[in-house]
């Protein structure tokens, strides 16, 4: 973080042969963000995995003075960064700007900072499966799926929360004529799973876990969420009703999370998604020069705290 404010890349002990991405693109270490950061928080959220030797952070930064959303992972080899992968995200949901909004809840929730006692604690395989668990309920959701969020999850997207909020219009910027019979934004986590509405998420696909915290048990990953569009925006809800929503045209969110877990309970969800045109996005390599990544505002940080 210091080294990104100061616009010194030498600060930092590289390898020679160091990968750096940003916002999915390939860049020199140097440019983008590098460029433009001029401050961070105090508030931060870091994933650290000493056996696989990552670390990977979330939080806001500074640009040009205006909050962003940041999520950073670094992989060390030799006691040196031999990889970065960036995301930056400048706008927001709903008109919002998600740096600011994410300011304003002030520190991260203590469910991501507390550590888990021992007995308490799950692997790093069973965390992981509890990941695969939540996001194969999400791909082709159909309400019939294992869901295992905690009764009190809550999820905020963009700082903003998407759950529980009947002040929220769940999937509004979706364009189309037909308005949804449901609002998702009003139910929990797992009434809003049950319900069946993500049906339009027609896949989840490349899912990297690429660090476990097991004493606090959380799990930072990636992975891409599939939007076909089309004929796949009508299908019938759980309870039988027939809602036509989601994206109007294909395309795909590059997603970043955090997830935790303790015993069956089901934790913290974090996400920071860019969204790119579903056929760039096939290979599903971040930084792959084939990907044409999304413009700015095309950027979310989503957060879910159980």
């Amino acid at each position: 973080m210091d080294a990104l404010v100061a616009h010194d890349p030498s600060k930092l002990s590289v390898a020679r042969a160091v990968r750096n991405t940003e916002n999915g693109q390939r860049l020199e270490l140097g440019d983008g963000l590098w460029n433009t950061a001029t401050g961070r928080d105090r508030d931060r959220l870091f994933v650290t995995d000493v056996t696989a030797g990552q670390v990977a952070f979330m939080g806001t930064m500074k640009e040009a003075d205006v909050p962003v959303a940041v999520a950073i992972r670094l992989k060390v080899v030799n006691r040196q960064v031999a990889e970065i992968e960036t995301f930056v995200v400048r706008g927001g949901l709903n008109n919002t700007k998600a740096g600011a909004e994410l300011e304003k809840l002030g520190k991260p929730n203590e469910l991501f900072t507390t550590e888990i006692a021992p007995a308490d604690q799950c692997d790093a395989r069973r965390a992981d499966q509890g990941c695969q668990h939540v996001l194969s309920g999400l791909e082709k959701n159909d309400g019939k799926g294992l869901y295992p969020f905690a009764e009190d999850c809550d999820r905020l997207e963009d700082g903003v929360r998407t759950t529980n909020n009947p002040d929220f219009r769940m999937g509004s910027g979706f364009g189309g004529a037909q308005a949804s019979p449901i609002n998702p934004a009003t139910m929990s986590c797992k009434e809003a799973f049950e319900s069946g509405y993500f049906n339009f998420v027609t896949r989840i696909r490349d899912r990297r876990y690429v660090a476990v915290d097991v004493e606090r048990g959380l799990v930072f990953s990636f992975v891409f969420f599939d939007h076909a569009a089309g004929k796949y925006r009508t299908f019938k809800l759980a309870d039988g009703r027939d809602i036509t929503t989601g994206p109007t045209s294909p395309w795909t969110w590059k997603s970043l999370r955090y997830s935790a877990s303790k015993k069956e309970r089901s934790g913290a969800w974090r996400r920071c998604s860019s969204r790119c045109p579903t056929e760039c996005c096939r290979a599903g390599a971040i930084g792959r020069k084939g990907c044409r990544t999304a413009r700015d505002d095309q950027f979310k940080f989503e957060d879910l705290r159980m």
